[in-house]
């Protein structure tokens, strides 16, 4: 999760600077495209977060049915 963090701020530094070197113009533009790429990420992780949170539910239901199968990965 915190390599997430990073790797967030060191987009936002370098869309920062794209944004900086843009002419003035462009900036408004820049700045929507850069909003709706952070809001396509933000998606992005929350599917990802969702996707990990119905594996770990569905995994705690199979243990559930079959504890011999848990005996087994415990071992």
């Amino acid at each position: 999760m915190l390599q997430l963090e990073e790797e967030d701020q060191e987009q936002l530094k370098a869309a920062e600077a794209r944004r900086l070197a843009e002419p003035p113009e462009q900036v408004p533009q820049m700045a929507e495209q850069e909003r709706r790429r952070a809001q396509e990420c933000y998606r992005e992780q929350e599917c990802l977060q969702a996707k990990r949170e119905m594996q770990e539910r569905e995994k705690a239901l199979q243990l559930q049915k079959d504890p011999f199968q848990r005996d087994l990965e415990e071992e």
